[in-house]
């Protein structure tokens, strides 16, 4: 009796001890398999995409403070600064003219950013701080243009641009009268029984007058007109031809003038405003490829 009784403790030591390893075996597999599931920070990290410069964008303030520091730089110091090759000079020249006839214009601001990382790549001692010059440099002859505009809209400008006004309403009256002579004339063909009045007018002498106008723009310009004659049909079209090519050159004069559709020195004013714009995006273009 005392033999079995011995028999069973052991067999139940051993059952124990079986069923405990067999838990401990259990719990390790569950553990390794969720650690697999979950991927490592290092692989993590390695999964990603490399990550693009660190930006500085520059605000609105900034880019007009730095237009309106253009007339203040140093030009010797900004090329012993950034050490431009000819070729880069050339590149830098040709932006510089495209922002004089359009202060608004950014297509090249890509070739922008490729040449100061180009720059920055060659010049270790670049900085951020250095690139607002390079920006103010490019655009001097621009701001340059914009101060003129602004000039040309002072009371001297707007003068002549009423100037112009006032001679496109003489155009238009002659044209005017140009076309009523027309409308005589053909009448007056109607009625015609001479066989013989060939390419005439048939009108009195005082209904064939016209005035032929010219703008003399010199100094403080005038407006010059005169009385014609016309006796045929020919004279009559070349005047109309001549005159309608006078009004619409001055029409798109007209158009062309900032003082036409904007305050005085407007037009200048739009310009250097674009061009604040311009040099924002520059900045924030070539800002991450350049240490602070």
């Amino acid at each position: 009796m005392r033999l079995q009784e011995d028999k069973l403790v052991n067999m139940t030591k051993k059952t124990s001890a079986h069923l405990i390893l067999t838990i401990i075996l259990g719990l390790s597999i569950l553990l390794s398999v969720e650690i697999s599931a979950v991927p490592s920070q290092k692989n993590v990290q390695g999964n990603m995409a490399p990550s693009s410069p660190p930006t500085s964008s520059m605000s609105v303030d900034d880019s007009r403070s730095l237009v309106k520091g253009i007339p203040s730089i140093d030009i010797p110091q900004i090329l012993s600064k950034w050490k431009l090759q000819e070729a880069e000079l050339v590149t830098l020249r040709q932006w510089s003219q495209v922002l004089v006839e359009n202060s608004g214009k950014n297509d090249f601001i890509p070739k922008w950013t490729i040449l100061v990382q180009q720059l920055s790549s060659r010049n270790k001692v670049l900085r951020g701080s250095d690139l607002s010059s390079l920006i103010q440099m490019v655009m001097l002859a621009a701001y340059d243009q914009a101060q003129k505009e602004i000039a040309s809209g002072s009371p001297e400008g707007g003068d002549k641009s009423k100037l112009r006004k006032q001679f496109a309403g003489n155009l238009r009256e002659n044209l005017t009268q140009a076309s009523q002579l027309e409308s005589l004339a053909r009448f007056a063909r109607r009625e015609m029984t001479d066989p013989l009045s060939g390419s005439g007018l048939g009108l009195p002498t005082v209904q064939r007058m016209l005035r032929k106008c010219e703008l003399q723009d010199q100094g403080e310009g005038k407006i010059q007109c005169k009385d014609i004659l016309v006796s045929t049909d020919y004279e009559l079209k070349d005047y109309i031809s001549s005159t309608e090519s006078q009004l619409k050159q001055v029409e798109d004069e007209i158009r062309r003038s900032p003082a036409s559709s904007q305050t005085q020195g407007e037009g200048g004013k739009a310009r250097l405003y674009a061009l604040s714009e311009v040099a924002r995006q520059m900045h924030d273009a070539a800002i991450p490829y350049l240490k602070k």
